[in-house]
């Protein structure tokens, strides 16, 4: 059996700067981990899963800052073992409620909780031009038949979205403050204990 916390398997990225995944470590980073995940059964779709996992990291850290010109730092990491596979993205901005409000649509969200469900229910973005946000659905087309959890948390609100072939349901609450914006993307080849590896207070 391989070792959960085997360095082949686990590995962290630090996001420092807007030119984060233009560095010549990242591209090395994200074939590590479709490698892996190649290995652990996942085959052609490990490359989709990697790109879900760079459209959420990319999109999740512009929006981290009141600035267009500056982020605040993050870490991306993933853990892969036979049969599973998660990613995470964390930083410590601005967090959920704020980018949104920035765009009249979203001003009358009222907490973080409210600000989460409209990301996932209605594709809410802080821009006000340009469409709505479209990484959570690049997300769930990528973990639709891979009993796909996904885990939003921002502030005091958290988001637990379980999906599967015939749809997904979305489990709500009010937890420990904690700044920024993290999300956990597992997903699994079969339902038996689909949320494993680190959960998301792992990079808190």
């Amino acid at each position: 059996r391989q070792n959960m916390w085997d360095a082949r398997c686990l590995e962290f990225y630090p996001i420092a700067n807007r030119n984060w995944n233009a560095s010549q470590d990242y591209h090395p980073f994200e074939s590590r981990f479709v490698k892996a995940a190649k290995e652990a059964g996942f085959g052609k779709t490990s490359e989709a899963l990697a790109g879900a996992m760079f459209e959420m990291a990319d999109n999740i850290i512009q929006h981290s800052s009141e600035s267009s010109q500056s982020i605040s730092p993050g870490l991306l990491g993933y853990h892969v073992v036979e049969g599973k596979a998660c990613f995470v993205i964390s930083d410590g901005g601005q967090g959920a409620l704020a980018s949104l409000q920035r765009n009249p649509r979203w001003i009358a969200l009222k907490n973080s909780k409210d600000a989460l469900l409209a990301i996932i229910e209605n594709h809410a973005s802080s821009r006000q031009h340009g469409g709505e946000g479209e990484g959570f659905k690049e997300v769930f087309r990528s973990i639709a038949n891979l009993n796909g959890v996904v885990e939003l948390r921002s502030f005091d609100g958290n988001v637990k979205i379980t999906g599967s072939p015939n749809g997904r349901c979305a489990e709500v609450r009010f937890i420990g403050r904690l700044p920024g914006f993290q999300v956990r993307v597992s997903c699994a080849l079969t339902a038996e204990n689909s949320e494993h590896i680190f959960p998301i207070d792992y990079l808190t």
